[in-house]
């Protein structure tokens, strides 16, 4: 029986199956690694972005209430995560109309520039910047809105609004009694007990 006639493998071929094996399993690994780590990632920016919309519905829930956002802003932290709240006046100039443009009450200037009672501008940049450290570098999540102080802005619209004319609707509605009396509902044979 000679050496050729056995059946099976040779040293040097399973040697190159291993080899092969070990590059796939290193190819693989990496995979693995960076999606892992894609995920973390991924869930740090989700969480960031949740800390940043929260804290801009608190602030959009404050100016509902009427209360203007404060000028200092500030910075504090949840968590691994520091949160910084900018707040800066924002201009908006409107365009002088020309002279074939002016409405004849001559009101339009109130609206030229929306200021409040102390010069201080009605509306405000908003920037909240939620960030953190992820290894050697800093990652970041920003949402950017206007804040608008309602007050000065309904006295600027009073100044231009034209006074209300009085229709007919308007009298006769002034004409009728403010209380209906509604009459109490008579039991009729046959109905309930």
């Amino acid at each position: 029986m000679r050496l050729r006639d056995r059946a099976g493998f040779t040293l040097l071929e399973v040697l190159a199956a291993v080899a092969i094996l070990g590059i796939w399993f290193v190819v693989l690994s990496s995979v693995g690694v960076q999606g892992l780590r894609a995920e973390g990632d991924s869930q740090r920016r989700f969480r960031a972005s949740l800390l940043a919309d929260e804290a801009l519905a608190d602030l959009e829930a404050e100016m509902a209430r009427g209360a203007p956002p404060a000028a200092d802003g500030g910075t504090h932290e949840v968590d691994d995560y520091e949160i910084r709240t900018t707040i800066d006046p924002f201009y908006l100039d409107l365009p002088t109309p020309t002279t074939s443009e002016k409405p004849s009450g001559g009101s339009a200037p109130a609206l030229q520039k929306l200021v409040g009672a102390g010069g201080e501008p009605v509306l405000s940049r908003i920037r909240i910047e939620v960030s953190w450290v992820d290894g050697p570098d800093r990652r970041r999540v920003t949402r950017e809105t206007f804040g608008l102080d309602l007050v000065p802005v309904a006295a600027a619209l009073a100044a231009i609004a034209p006074p209300p004319v009085a229709t007919e609707a308007d009298a006769a509605a002034s004409e009728t009694p403010q209380s209906l009396e509604i009459p109490a509902a008579r039991a009729t044979p046959g109905e309930g007990s």
